[in-house]
């Protein structure tokens, strides 16, 4: 519980579900540009040192053939060197914590969370397979707005 005299930033996320991996490479930019601007100095003044970006970004990867899969290693392998690429897009957002979840059909999904580390983005392992929200506890209060992307967007 947070005492009333203490202030808490302002968080927000994006989600997004994707057909494939493709289908994720192809708009996640546009998914990121959901997220306000983020300044870094504005937000230490407020804050404090020691707060950590306040946005998060989940993503789900609807993966129902078996040509859209791989093993879980290579998935990790692979989700680590495409968030790593696309860093410069998450900082000027304040991204803190990425959130991805692979539904394949009949399975419970599997969720694999990602989060700076000295500079670079590496699976935060105690989040493995537990949905992030849920495993951070706290009371969290939502107010949830729904944006739809442009129509005839190819992503």
């Amino acid at each position: 519980m947070i005492s009333r005299s203490h202030s808490q930033p302002i968080r927000c996320g994006a989600i997004s579900a994707f057909a494939n991996f493709d289908a994720l490479a192809r708009g996640f930019k546009h998914v990121v540009s959901l997220l306000p601007l983020f300044d870094p100095v504005e937000h230490r003044q407020r804050y404090g040192d020691s707060s950590e970006t306040p946005n998060v970004l989940n993503l789900a990867l609807r993966i129902f053939t078996e040509a859209d899969d791989m093993p879980e290693a290579d998935w990790t392998n692979k989700m680590d060197a495409f968030i790593n690429d696309r860093k410069d897009l998450l900082v000027p957002r304040g991204v803190r914590r990425v959130s991805v979840v692979i539904c394949r059909r009949g399975q419970y999904p599997w969720y694999y969370t990602l989060r700076d580390m000295d500079g670079v983005w590496r699976e935060e392992q105690a989040l493995r397979n537990v949905e992030p929200a849920l495993a951070l506890g706290g009371r969290v209060v939502f107010n949830i707005s729904v944006r739809n992307h442009v129509a005839g967007s190819n992503w």
